[in-house]
This record gives structure tokens, sequence and C-alpha cells, in this order.
């Protein structure tokens, strides 16, 4: 399949297809390059770009994902493994989890205190001087 349809079915737009090829997230084989430029994406390439679309919704970053398919198709990543990746992935949001929370209270002291005192027109303020 050429990529406009590779882009339809997966849900990616043909920019980023272009760009996961350029990093290595997804290949081809030589075959699929075709003469006159074209290329022509086989099915296993719409497989991996369905299976990089869920690591994403699970948060896993793109240097993520590239690590663990590699090492998955090397049979060097087994569910123990991936387990400790999962964790990771875990440990990693409780942490922006935990920023997030620091931030949402420092916006609620900021509310807190309007209009006595608008720290945000005094933030603002300090950028202009």
């Amino acid at each position: 399949m050429f990529i406009s349809e590779l882009s339809k079915k997966s849900g990616f737009s043909q920019d980023t297809i272009r760009y996961y090829e350029k990093i290595g997230l997804i290949t081809l084989p030589k075959e699929a390059r075709l003469s006159n430029h074209y290329k022509a994406y086989p099915d296993p390439v719409l497989s991996r770009l369905q299976a990089i679309q869920q690591l994403k919704a699970l948060g896993f970053t793109l240097k993520e994902m590239k690590a663990m398919l590699h090492l998955r198709a090397e049979n060097q990543l087994d569910c123990g493994t991936g387990q400790e990746d999962v964790l990771s992935k875990i440990q990693s949001l409780d942490e922006q989890i935990r920023k997030l929370q620091q931030i949402r209270r420092q916006l609620r002291g900021i509310l807190s205190r309007c209009p006595d005192t608008c720290q945000l027109m005094q933030i603002l303020d300090k950028g202009l001087s």
C-alpha cells in the first residue's frame, strides 16, 4: 500500500509516518522502494504503526518504543523484562502527577489571592521590565 492508504488505515499523518521511518521506528525492505521513487508499504508496517499507537496511548516515548520493539524483534524482551518497562513508566507518571499537583496548588494559591493581590499580573509585569 502507498503512504496515503497507510496514513488512512493507521491514523498517522504522512509526515509522521515519514518521520518514524527516518528515525528507524519503522523500516521498509529494499524491495518496497519502487523504481518511480514511490514506496509500497507492506502490511507489517501497518501492524507496527498500530502497535506504536497503542504504546503511545500508554505514555511511552518514541525512544522507549523503539528500544522495546527492537528488543522484542530480537527475542530479548519477554514479559518479565516488559514488566520492568511498565513499572518504570508508572514511576515516571507518578512523578509527573506529583509535579502537576504541585502546579495546581500554586495556581489555586494565585486564585485565592485575587483580586487583592494578582500574582499573575506581578509575574507578567516582571517579564515586561
